[in-house]
């Protein structure tokens, strides 16, 4: 995201996900990945992406299932939060093309055929995070 396409590319980015984000500078750290310099990258958020997810579909899961037992309902969670479907969501709403980064090997990758891939996953989870935060922690907002 360049300076002054930020605006827009942030635009776009709420439209995709329809969630408007309060924190740009969180929204930028959650797509900068680590080859990208003098930034920090999206990796502490992706660490608290992934527990936001689990609790979100936890939650989720034993909402709308009241029937089924623990087992169950762990293999169900953990058929949700897989990489593989995070980067196909991610693929979805093509969240690559927005990743910051200085990295020959990832620019290909994003301009590629758009493919599941770590690398949008990664960015969905510390997306995620911006529903979580301590200012607006609420399970119910992420659906």
């Amino acid at each position: 995201m360049l300076a002054q396409g930020r605006t827009r590319a942030v635009t776009e980015i709420e439209r995709l996900l329809g969630y408007a984000f309060r924190s740009q500078s969180l929204l930028a750290e959650a797509l900068t990945h680590s080859s990208y310099p003098d930034h920090r990258s999206y990796h502490r958020l992706e660490f608290v992406g992934d527990a936001a997810l689990s609790l979100a579909i936890t939650k989720h899961l034993y909402l709308t299932n009241p029937d089924l037992g623990p087992g169950r309902l762990s293999a169900l969670r953990a058929a949700n939060i897989s990489t593989e479907k995070l980067a196909r969501v991610a693929v979805r709403h093509r969240l690559y093309r927005f990743l910051r980064r200085n990295s020959h090997a990832l620019d290909q990758m994003v301009l590629a055929p758009p493919h599941p891939s770590t690398i949008p996953t990664r960015c969905d989870q510390g997306l995620l995070r911006f529903a979580f935060s301590p200012n607006r922690c609420s399970i119910s907002r992420t659906w």
